[in-house]
């Protein structure tokens, strides 16, 4: 699917298309289409992400987020460079809610990354595609009407 270098654009097919016989949200894709699919889908919702990205960091709301979290780091290295930080003036542990605040929300960032990693392609949009295939032809010699399909990668 290759055109002077770039990939062409699958465009979803009539319905009445014998070739035709994958429909993925809503639209109906030749077999071979799926994977060129998958990937503008991708590529449509990573614009889609960044966008929405961007206006929530200009509104004020996502402004004062941002300042919090970035904050948030700085007590975070400023700790770790410091370690005696965590202790009051009289040796003690400190207690105080604002510093259980930031100790939980510590906490609770390790355990997502950690999470994250173990996790690959979970929360990012970029999960399998899932597509339906119907028994227009046979695939692997057994009708497929209403089967679900996970295409290869």
């Amino acid at each position: 699917m290759k055109q002077n270098g770039s990939e062409e654009t699958a465009k979803p097919r009539a319905h009445d298309d014998p070739r035709a016989t994958v429909n993925i949200e809503g639209q109906w894709y030749a077999p071979e289409e799926v994977e060129q699919v998958g990937r503008q889908n991708a590529a449509r919702r990573a614009g889609t992400d960044k966008q929405t990205r961007d206006a929530w960091e200009d509104s004020p709301h996502g402004k004062f987020c941002m300042a919090l979290y970035e904050a948030f780091q700085a007590y975070r290295t400023y700790l770790e460079q410091n370690p005696h930080a965590r202790k009051t003036i009289w040796g003690s542990q400190v207690e105080y809610d604002e510093h259980k605040l930031f100790e939980h929300g510590l906490r609770t960032q390790t355990r997502a990354r950690r999470e994250a990693a173990q996790e690959p392609g979970e929360g990012t949009g970029s999960g399998p595609l899932r597509a339906r295939v119907f028994g227009r032809t046979a695939m692997q010699g057994s009708e497929t009407e209403g089967r679900e399909a996970m295409p290869h990668a």
